[in-house]
This record gives structure tokens, C-alpha cells and sequence, in this order.
């Protein structure tokens, strides 16, 4: 009796492991898994990573480990994964033109391309946009067929922007140019065309920006103040950030000056936040150590690091010489601050950032 009872005991804990699982990964050459997928009658489920991507790791210890992932993709996919910068997963990166991480394949059986994500999400959202794509009709090589034949109505050609840009595909641009020019005023207005500007927007110039400026008010009536603010914001915050945190020809210095001067004439929220982005940039270009000391102690000061992340490479970006002593120990014990409020795995290459200015010694 006590055989049979410990047998039942088994049997249910191995019956709630197979059906409380997470998606099942095989592991085939992309080849093999099609084959599969073909007898089985399903579509092939394709995880692109690498091993240094955050939101790829999340996905896979987070969200794919959960039963209702396991319930969803093991039914309807045959599901691999490959480390796009090792083995087969060199060939399938250059094959499918996978440009960032991750990204989620969806095929057919033959190894043509339904459509794919990019970027981590939550189960569910990310579950609702694989169903969207697996519908015949959101096909987006059926879309582009169709948008080559003038046979998309403007709703449509929204649907395809939206499509392209979440597959990271830059035909987006076309697309959505295209759509811009066939809408009248009042629809251009419409929130269910604002991610024309949110796609298309992304610096203080040119006609996007120029079109939102001038009625920006309307935007805010229409689409909401929030949305309005937070494109300017992420505008201008795209603008500055080669000036605050990469490496450029000091020729490329002046180009500064236009930033600035539609700065001064723009209004929104966080205009206040963006304006110390843009001292740092000040600073960083005419080498301005004490300058740009100030700025970054008071974003630090002011917990605002969203800011002084997009500027914290600025103090390893202007000639060391020229800083005091005091001056470098400031900015390192800025960037040990800093890395004392990252990720454990992330603090000791925050605090590595800063060896050049730890290390320091006059010649």
C-alpha cells in the first residue's frame, strides 16, 4: 500500500513538473527544428541572444520560465534559441538581419518569416503581440505587397509603421513619410497617428519637429500633455548625448549651438532637466573641468539619474591636464557614487570607467 500511495505521490509530482513548465527550448539546428515543426503541424519559435543582453537573460529567467509561457509557445512552436555571436547563430544573425537583442523570430514551417519582436516585455503583452502577428492578415510581407500596390488605407499604412519600427525594419521611414503627406491637418492631430512623431521625431530640427512646434498646443488639447512633453524631452535628450557622453572632432563642437538656440526657444516640463544636460555639454566642449563638476554634483545632489547617466562619460571626455587634483578625485568619487546605485554585476565596471582619472599621474 505504501508502494502504491508513494508511486501516486511521483506520478502527480511528475504530472505538475510537464505541465507547470516554462517554454521548452529544443535543442536543433534551425533546420531540424522546421522539420519538426512541420510534422507537428506548428511554427518555429526562434529566441536570438547573446550572453551580455540584460532584457535577453529577463526574458529567459523571468518571463519564458512562467507555466502560461510553457501552455502558450509549447503548443503552438517548435522553440530554439542561439547565441547570435557563437555557432549556428552567426549565420542565422546575418540570414534574418538581427540587429539588436533580443529579438524573437516567428517562421513557418519552411523558414520564411512571419514576423518578429524586438526587445524584452511582459508575458502577457508579449503573448498579445505574437497572437497580432500570427493573424494572416498582419503579415507584414503581405503588408509591404500591399503598400507597393497603393492597396493600404491610411489606418493600415499606420498598422505597417507600427509593425516595421517595433522589427526594427528602417523602411519605417518610408512607410510613415508616405502616410504623413496623405493626412490632413486635423488627422495629423489625432492620437491614433502620434507615433508618426514619437518613429520620425528625434532631433531639433527638420520637418517633424518644426510641424509639432507649431502646434504644439493643439498636441497637447489632442493627445495629451504628458506624450507632448516626453517626445520634446527625449528630443533634445537625443540631441545632446554625443556632446555629453561619446567621443567626437572637437569641429563637430559647433553643431552645439543649434541645439542650444532651439533650447532657449522650446517650452516643456522638463525643459529645467534637459538645460543642465546642456551645461554639461557646454562644459564637456570648451573643456570646462570646474564647470561641469558643479553640474554633475548637482544632478547627483538631486538623485536625477536618468540625466547623469547620459552624462557621466563627459569628466573621461575633456584633457585630464587640465583638471586640478581635488578636481579628479571630485569626479571619481562622483562615478564611485554612481555605481554604488547600479546592479551589483554592473558597479565594478562603473568604478573601472573611472581608473583613467583614479589613475591619473602628471607626466
Amino acid at each position: 500500500m505504501k508502494r502504491i500511495v508513494f508511486m501516486i505521490c511521483l506520478l502527480g509530482g511528475w504530472m505538475t513538473c510537464c505541465f507547470a513548465q516554462g517554454i521548452v527550448f529544443c535543442e536543433l539546428t534551425l533546420e531540424a527544428a522546421c522539420r519538426q515543426a512541420d510534422s507537428e503541424g506548428k511554427y518555429v519559435f526562434v529566441d536570438c541572444y547573446t550572453s551580455w543582453c540584460g532584457p535577453c537573460r529577463q526574458m529567459a529567467t523571468r518571463e519564458f520560465v512562467k507555466p502560461e509561457a510553457g501552455t502558450y509557445f509549447n503548443e503552438k512552436f517548435v522553440c530554439v534559441k542561439y547565441d547570435m555571436e557563437r555557432g549556428e547563430g552567426i549565420q542565422l544573425r546575418e540570414r534574418f538581419k538581427v540587429t539588436a537583442y533580443p529579438t524573437f523570430l516567428l517562421l513557418k514551417s519552411n523558414g520564411t518569416e512571419i514576423g518578429r519582436l524586438v526587445g524584452g516585455n511582459e508575458l502577457l503583452p508579449f503573448i498579445e503581440k505574437v497572437e497580432y502577428l500570427l493573424k494572416p492578415e498582419n503579415s507584414l510581407s503581405l503588408k509591404k505587397e500591399r503598400f507597393k500596390a497603393g492597396q493600404l488605407n491610411k489606418k493600415e499604412m499606420m498598422e505597417y509603421v507600427d509593425g516595421l519600427f517595433n522589427a526594427l525594419d528602417v523602411e519605417y521611414c518610408t512607410v510613415a513619410d508616405s502616410l504623413f503627406n496623405l493626412l490632413s491637418d486635423e488627422e495629423r492631430l489625432a492620437p491614433e497617428y502620434w507615433n508618426i512623431f514619437t518613429y520620425r521625431l528625434m532631433f531639433p530640427k527638420g520637418r517633424y519637429f518644426d510641424y509639432l512646434e507649431a502646434h504644439q498646443a493643439d498636441f497637447v488639447r489632442f493627445v495629451g500633455e504628458e506624450k507632448v512633453d516626453g517626445l520634446l524631452a527625449r528630443c533634445y535628450k537625443t540631441a545632446l548625448v554625443p556632446f555629453t557622453n561619446a567621443t567626437m572632432s572637437s569641429n563637430k563642437f559647433q553643431e552645439l549651438d543649434e541645439v542650444l538656440a532651439s533650447l532657449k526657444e522650446s517650452s516643456f516640463k522638463d525643459k529645467p532637466v534637459i538645460e543642465r544636460m546642456a551645461e554639461v555639454a557646454q562644459a564637456r566642449c570648451q573643456n570646462d573641468a570646474k564647470r561641469l563638476l558643479k553640474v554633475l554634483t548637482q544632478l547627483m545632489d538631486e538623485q536625477n539619474m536618468d540625466v547623469f547617466r547620459l552624462c557621466m562619460r563627459a569628466s573621461l571626455l575633456i584633457d585630464a591636464t587640465s583638471m586640478t587634483s581635488k578636481e579628479r578625485k571630485a569626479f571619481v568619487r562622483l562615478g564611485d557614487r554612481y555605481a554604488e546605485m547600479c546592479p551589483p554585476e554592473s558597479q565594478a565596471q562603473v568604478q573601472e570607467m573611472y581608473n583613467p582619472l583614479r589613475n591619473y599621474r602628471k607626466s
